[in-house]
């Protein structure tokens, strides 16, 4: 079996491999790597390692200086699902929501809002963390009032509100009722 090495060790070989301008399979041939070991771990630090920088505003800067250690993780590993989840449940979120609430639907749910109140994706995508904006595009939910903002943008004349269509039986033949957008009458 293979040498166990840590994630600062195997930042070290990344480190090394982007020196020395090797082919991945002579790199790792020299050093006993696998070279699909290898290719995952440059690939995981490399997606941690996306870095930014964030204007705080100097209440926020306070309250992140009032938690963070001298050294060592700001955010370290911590297990609050079950408080979230706690949250979600007192809020009045239906069971089905809240029995799988975590962290990611806030995450999703800021990106969703964000994207609603500008048109800059990449924006987005930076404040999140993103290299792709394909990928922020996966963040984001839509909605009946994202899609009235659209029409509304665009000088698009709003649909007349109204109920889903109506289906009933009448003498065993479907009959299908809807509000007319023209008159508002129930055709």
């Amino acid at each position: 079996m293979g040498t166990r090495r840590t994630r600062e060790q195997w930042a070290a070989l990344v480190a090394e491999f982007d020196r020395t301008k090797q082919p991945v399979r002579r790199f790792c041939a020299k050093r006993g790597i696998a070279p699909t070991t290898f290719s995952w771990w440059r690939w995981r630090l490399r997606e941690v390692r996306f870095g930014r920088v964030l204007t705080l505003s100097n209440a926020a800067r306070r309250a992140l200086d009032s938690v963070c250690p001298d050294i060592g993780l700001i955010f370290g590993p911590h297990n609050y699902r079950k408080a979230l989840r706690e949250a979600a449940k007192r809020a009045g979120l239906p069971e089905h929501v809240w029995k799988t609430f975590s962290a990611y639907d806030l995450r999703h749910s800021r990106a969703t809002f964000w994207a609603n109140k500008s048109t800059n994706l990449a924006g987005v995508a930076y404040l999140l963390g993103h290299k792709q904006v394909t990928t922020t595009a996966r963040y984001i939910h839509g909605d009946k009032a994202a899609g009235d903002a659209v029409l509304e943008q665009i000088g698009a004349i709003r649909p007349v509100p109204q109920e889903p269509l109506c289906r009933g039986a009448i003498g065993g033949q479907r009959s299908f009722s809807a509000i007319s957008p023209s008159n508002g009458k129930i055709t």
